[in-house]
């Protein structure tokens, strides 16, 4: 069999670009004959537009198309995404020279949509593994980063999530063009979808309005797990609890939660060590503004040494945000012997059970890390309980032979069976194993693209687990002496009658024996004394003139590191809402000026996303997370929710 991959790069880093690659070897070395058509960057000779380079590497036949327009996105350009003239012909050239009896795409980046409709046009079958969701989001990940502040899409139309719409209204016709062609290859022009999680599965069948019929569910396995040794580890009470973090140092995989909740942990004995690429010098900058985290980056590592890695940490963190189809990294701590401490996003629920082999929260927020890491600590059982469960069923090798199997189904066109081919990792545990998450399989299938809350229960929640913990003391040093564990001072401003449990809940018209009169902006508490400020739907009731004075005073009052979550009515949204006729006069009115019920329920300001970011960040602020969201016990008015830390 001659099959023919299609990649972005070479030699670039980046999972999209080894993983394809590894296993473009490992099919050389099975007897197949394996070709690879790459978009490149630039050419370290030749500087002339669209070079291919034809040559053969250790057997693989690479065609690899250098000095491309751009060397990576494109996104400002979505006629060129989805048909680049030079790259469709240099495309039919390497088809018509390599003959391929099956054509495997891993990517689509940098060589444009059209090369579909070449195989198309040869009558050759075709599968697709999307490492990224680079066919919905020009950038890649459904989620962008405004000033620094990660940013969800809330479904997966490009048109009404992309910032690209708003930076280029010129082209919006193009991005339309580009999204339908998009939902055309899935439906229409690809043989197969070999989705690398049940998440990413759901994705692309939404994104294609329930008309694929042709997906298949394969987790990946990285090939590095093939002969690792797992390691024996045991968490004593007497011992820090060592947290390891494997990967880039990015926002998108998570380092902001990490650090926040390695803020709340400081007093405690938790390390938590990181050992990854830091391109952009991201740790000093974030090292700054929580400077009593015990956070250590430990550089870059080799595959050949996780091993070693293993033995210095107790369990593998993995607070990613985005919706990452599916971590190798999971899958390789697993294959370590290290429990998985993540959240049910993205591809991880397909390899991490709860409470079985690992520890998995409802979404990636630092409390709730918190919450976990802190039990951990001080019942060590929890942890050593479910290190026996922590390996990996299956290897690299299973996987291989998996992905050869639909080589020949799709050879044979048989499409009438294709969810027997079906490899999903947690599966391959016992059935009594696969018993412990039942509660938590509807998860899997659900949409993970949602904008995620603060919600009062979680936080209460919080606040009883500690109040327990303080009661009955627990172990908490090196000599496992008992101490009440440090409660953190949690603030509930304009509690308004909504008491939070363990909260100081304070309102300027306490109607209840649990409400503390306090004035909001002129707080009754020392500098940096208190660990977290509730304060929803507050901030606009103070005029202009002292939101600074407000926000300055709250900063006060926080510790270095210290969390500040806000909800403020969205002006903006509003105003839209009114303007499109879908809200009435009425409903727009109450949102922006407030029930006006007593002295306190008038709102005097208002606020957009950028204004909000501007007001915190001048008060020392730094923005962690900011969502555009719909308050249904509002009566449905758009807010933004926001969580920021101290400086």
């Amino acid at each position: 069999m001659k099959i023919l991959f299609t990649m972005f790069g070479w030699n670039e880093f980046g999972g999209g670009t080894t993983f394809p690659k590894t296993l473009a070897k490992s099919l050389l070395k099975k007897g197949y004959e394996v070709g690879v058509f790459f978009a490149a960057g630039k050419h370290h000779l030749l500087d002339m537009p669209y070079y291919l380079e034809d040559k053969i590497d250790e057997g693989i036949n690479l065609f690899g198309v250098y000095n491309r327009p751009t060397t990576f996105l494109d996104e400002a350009n979505p006629k060129r995404e989805v048909y680049d003239e030079r790259i469709i012909q240099l495309f039919k050239f390497a088809v018509s020279k390599f003959q391929p009896d099956l054509i495997h795409f891993h990517n689509f980046l940098g060589l444009s949509f059209g090369i579909a409709d070449v195989a198309k046009s040869f009558n050759i079958p075709t599968l697709f593994t999307p490492h990224n969701y680079h066919l919905i989001d020009p950038k890649l990940y459904l989620i962008y980063l405004q000033d620094n502040v990660p940013i969800k899409w809330n479904n997966v139309d490009l048109l009404s999530n992309s910032p690209l719409i708003k930076l280029y209204p010129e082209k919006i016709i193009d991005y339309k063009i580009r999204q339908a062609k998009a939902k055309e290859l899935i439906t229409d022009k690809l043989d197969y979808l070999l989705c690398i999680s049940t998440n990413q599965a759901k994705i692309f069948n939404d994104f294609s309005e329930n008309k694929a019929n042709n997906i298949i569910i394969l987790n990946q396995i990285s090939e590095v797990c093939q002969n690792i040794h797992q390691k024996e580890h045991k968490y004593e009470i007497n011992e820090p609890l060592k947290i390891g973090y494997l990967g880039s140092l990015s926002i998108l995989k998570g380092i902001n939660i990490l650090f926040q909740t390695a803020e709340l942990l400081k007093n405690q004995p938790i390390e938590f060590h990181l050992f990854g690429n830091d391109t952009s010098n991201y740790f000093t900058q974030i090292s700054n503004a929580f400077p009593e985290a015990k956070v250590i980056y430990r550089g870059k590592y080799k595959p050949d040494e996780l091993a070693q890695i293993a033995k210095t940490v107790h369990l593998s963190f993995l607070p990613i945000i985005s919706n990452e189809g599916g971590p190798l990294v999971a899958v390789e701590s697993l294959a370590l012997g290290l429990p998985v401490v993540a959240s049910y996003i993205g591809g991880i629920p397909d390899y991490i059970i709860n409470d079985f082999n690992g520890f998995l929260i409802n979404s990636p927020d630092p409390i709730e890390f918190y919450k976990l890491f802190l039990e951990i600590l001080h019942n060590p059982e929890k942890l050593n309980s479910i290190y026996k469960n922590t390996f990996l069923p299956i290897n690299y090798n299973d996987y291989l032979n998996q992905l050869i199997s639909i080589y020949n189904f799709a050879l044979e066109g048989r499409k009438d069976k294709i969810n027997s081919f079906n490899f999903i990792i947690k599966n391959f545990y016992n059935s009594s194993e696969n018993n412990k998450s039942e509660e938590n399989s509807d998860v899997l299938i659900t949409d993970e693209i949602q904008n995620t809350t603060f919600t009062l229960d979680e936080l209460t929640e919080l606040v009883n687990m500690n109040k327990n913990q303080e009661e009955t003391g627990t172990k908490t040093n090196l000599n496992q002496s008992k101490s009440k564990i440090p409660i953190p001072l949690l603030l509930h401003l304009g509690s308004q009658q909504l008491i939070l449990e363990g909260f100081h809940n304070l309102d300027a018209q306490p109607k209840s024996i649990n409400e503390i009169k306090a004035d909001v902006s002129n707080l009754p508490y020392n500098n940096e004394s208190a660990d977290l400020i509730y304060a929803i739907n507050l901030l606009q009731v103070f005029n202009h003139r002292k939101t600074k004075k407000v926000l300055d005073e709250w900063a006060r009052v926080l510790k270095k590191g210290g969390l500040l979550i806000l909800t403020i009515p969205n002006m903006k949204h509003i105003l839209k809402l009114y303007q499109d006729n879908q809200i009435s006069w009425e409903t727009t009115n109450l949102f922006l000026f407030g029930k006006q019920q007593d002295n306190y329920d008038y709102y005097y300001n208002g606020f957009d996303k950028d204004s909000i970011i501007d007001h915190l960040t001048k008060s020392g602020f730094q923005i962690l997370e900011i969502q555009e969201l719909i308050e249904e016990t509002l009566n449905n008015m758009p807010i933004i929710y926001l969580r920021s830390a101290k400086n």
